[in-house]
């Protein structure tokens, strides 16, 4: 057995090997080689083996060579054997000057392959993983960012709402205190002023009976008209600062409400 070279289509080289077989009587018309099962990728370190039909049956083919276009693959007794490199291989055979028809094989490392596709899927759902992570944590941020908005809102419209009240209540108050000083200072004014000289002596009167006393009481007294409550105390008042009553606290209302309420007259004041 030995090795010959022959140029072949576009000028790449092919390697022989020579093979004897076949009845030397004849030489062969025509040669045809083909694959099994045809793949189109073939794993690296792989024998496949190779079918030859020669015409006529019974030709000689005592000088059929294996041919290949690459020393990255072994042709030989009827079978391809691929190597390490990947990669695009052609090969054919031939006896004297009669060749057979061409065939090629694509040489993939399916396992690299195979384990960089991996590698790249778990890359892939890494990413996805983070990328739904991110997504997440940036949704809650948002979802807390809109409820502390929502939050301070509440607080603020709450805290204008308070004060609010705050101020309508102080302006309340302020009127009250206002319409009870107007008040006050107006029954001040009512009141006859008193001389600090002494007063003559009234010239004597007429004694009167009790019952004319009582009577006249009752007409100097009048039943309608303003009169003041104290806080506390069950007697009605002409001014609203009688005696140690508060004016602040003094409630106005009218003689004939009060005594129906059951207050009695101050002495003091009417």
């Amino acid at each position: 057995m030995k090795k010959t070279t022959k140029g072949i289509a576009a000028g790449v080289v092919a390697v022989c090997i020579l093979a004897g077989m076949g009845d030397s009587s004849k030489k062969a018309e025509s040669l045809e080689i083909s694959i099994p099962l045809y793949q189109e990728s073939y794993d690296i370190n792989t024998e496949i083996p190779i079918e030859i039909s020669v015409f006529p049956d019974d030709s000689s083919i005592d000088d059929l060579e294996y041919c290949s276009d690459s020393d990255d693959i072994a042709f030989s007794d009827s079978v391809i054997k691929t190597g390490q490199s990947e990669g695009d291989y052609s090969f054919y055979v031939r006896s004297g000057d009669v060749e057979s028809n061409t065939l090629s094989i694509h040489v993939v490392d399916i396992t690299a392959r195979n384990e960089a596709t991996q590698k790249a899927e778990e890359e892939r759902l890494a990413k996805e993983a983070e990328e739904k992570k991110a997504a997440e944590e940036q949704a809650a941020r948002e979802a807390e960012e809109k409820a502390a908005a929502e939050q301070a809102a509440r607080e603020a419209e709450e805290q204008a709402a308070k004060e609010a009240e705050e101020q309508k209540a102080t302006e309340e108050q302020s009127a009250k205190e206002a319409e009870e000083r107007i008040t006050t200072e107006q029954v001040a004014k009512e009141m006859p002023a008193v001389s600090p000289e002494a007063e003559p002596a009234a010239a004597p009167q007429p004694v009167e009976e009790p019952a004319q006393i009582a009577e006249a009481q009752v007409q100097e007294v009048p039943v309608s008209g303003t009169a003041y409550l104290s806080a506390t105390g069950s007697k009605y008042h002409s001014i609203d600062h009688c005696g140690k009553m508060n004016p602040n606290k003094a409630r106005k209302t009218t003689i004939s409400e009060a005594e129906a309420a059951g207050y009695e007259r101050c002495s003091k004041c009417w």
